[in-house]
């Protein structure tokens, strides 16, 4: 429903409840009575102390117990950087399992294991191999063979042999292409489909339909190579200017300044929820006062809401308190009219 919040109209849940008493219930006026027998031994209090379990304390200030929260009581990923301790660490250090516990260590980027010819001694790779003097690449050894030819120190790539799976996106710029090198049949498909054209979609090319349109004269129309040329005559009284003015209709004015008529603006007309809070007029509402309908129009009131919540020994199901607590015992009900003789706090 619509809640005037002081300022604005807003979009809220109807919070209007009806409420009928069940048993070991009664209602006067606005106030739910519970008229069971009460059970002080299963009574809440503010005051009661929680000694056992994994919550303690007074039902106004619980804490939880220590050590009581474990790895199944942990949302996955609730456990933020915030969270963790510093555990020592110094800058640049990371959290390694050592077998038994997370350590703040240095980080070890990089693994290495001794392959072929290789020895590695604490930090210190050590090459075991006898030199092959015919294996040795030198600056003027020439490669003859593969995708790759010439010497060592001026090589080049074999004509024909850079297959798309070679080329890095984007690699090959304008400036290493020669001009008219790259040829239709040096393009991929890309998954275009028979009549399509490459079109730039602001990031890269991409495979579209032809967005060309053929033209063919109509009556009143000449195309003389691309320009289209009207051979009608011009009825003036049917022109439409930027200074002509419309009178009729629901939108008047002129053509660069139109304006929407008094009261043309009907439900039809409305597209659904556009109508926002920021739109609608306080109509003199107070702050707490609703829209409420009084049979002939919407108007602003007060807000007739009252919310019940069950305590103990009642539920409510639907518009229905029932009492769950038991029969009523009517000697030990105290209302409002029942005197005290005895104790230190006496009367009604």
């Amino acid at each position: 429903m619509l809640k005037w919040n002081g300022t604005t109209w807003q979009a809220q849940n109807d919070s209007v409840k009806l409420y009928f008493p069940g048993q070991g219930i009664a209602i006067s006026n606005d106030t739910i009575i519970n008229t069971s027998t009460v059970d002080t031994n299963n009574l809440i209090t503010k005051n009661r102390i929680s000694a056992n379990g994994e919550v303690l304390g007074k039902f106004d200030s619980l804490y939880i117990k220590d050590g009581v929260v474990t790895t199944i009581k942990l949302a996955d990923t609730s456990v933020t950087a915030a969270k963790l301790n510093r555990m020592g660490a110094t800058t640049g250090q990371v959290l390694k399992w050592n077998g038994t516990t997370w350590q703040a260590q240095n980080d070890s980027v990089k693994l290495y294991f001794p392959g072929q010819g290789i020895a590695i001694s604490n930090d210190t790779i050590i090459n075991t191999s006898t030199v092959d003097t015919n294996n040795l690449i030198t600056k003027n050894r020439i490669s003859a063979n593969g995708e790759v030819l010439g010497k060592f120190d001026s090589l080049y790539i074999k004509d024909g042999v850079v297959t798309t799976i070679k080329l890095a996106d984007k690699a090959v710029t304008t400036a290493k292409l020669q001009d008219s090198s790259v040829t239709a049949a040096k393009l991929n498909s890309m998954g275009a489909t028979t009549g399509q054209v490459l079109k730039w979609n602001g990031t890269a090319w991409q495979p579209q339909k032809d967005s060309v349109k053929l033209y063919f004269p109509g009556q009143g129309i000449a195309i003389s190579n691309d320009t289209i040329i009207n051979t009608s005559t011009v009825d003036t009284n049917n022109l439409i200017t930027k200074n002509r003015i419309s009178a009729n209709g629901e939108v008047l004015g002129k053509f660069d300044s139109l304006y929407i008529k008094d009261g043309a603006v009907r439900t039809a007309k409305l597209a659904d929820s556009s109508v926002t809070a920021s739109k609608l007029n306080s109509m003199g509402a107070t702050a707490g006062q609703i829209l409420k309908w009084n049979g002939t129009s919407w108007v602003t009131a007060s807000d007739s809401v009252k919310l019940y919540f069950p305590g103990q020994g009642i539920t409510i199901s639907n518009d229905t308190i029932i009492n769950t607590g038991g029969i009523v015992d009517t000697n030990v009900l105290i209302t409002k009219n029942r005197i005290s003789a005895n104790g230190e706090v006496l009367g009604k």
